[in-house]
């Protein structure tokens, strides 16, 4: 979300683009420590699928198309693992169902 709204909804500010770098490396930093936290385990609570995977699979969805996860193919496939659960695919299509009467035709 920082690369979001300091690209989109702030790019008219004087220090937008200088700060881009420094908002990418402090994504860069986290995205490691995940990634080293995942390690080899196939979920975040090592064999086990929770809650917990589920919710951040879904934010980290929210990278999938860009080139932020290039350098954490772990987190990459971590997160294609967990979208092609049921148990996400129902999650999320129980979210996008509250939205679909006001999707325009």
């Amino acid at each position: 979300m920082a690369i979001a709204v300091n690209d989109i909804f702030e790019a008219d500010r004087d220090w937008s683009k200088a700060r881009h770098a420094k908002v990418v490396e402090d994504l860069h930093g986290r995205l490691q420590d995940l990634e080293e936290a995942l390690g080899d385990n196939e979920w975040i609570d090592k064999q086990t699928f929770t809650v917990g995977d589920l919710m951040l699979i879904s934010v980290l969805g929210g990278l999938r198309g860009s080139t932020q996860l290039d350098r954490f193919p772990k987190l990459a496939a971590y997160i294609e693992r967990g979208e092609a659960r049921p148990a996400h695919r129902k999650a999320m299509a129980a979210q996008l169902a509250l939205y679909a009467d006001r999707v325009p035709t």
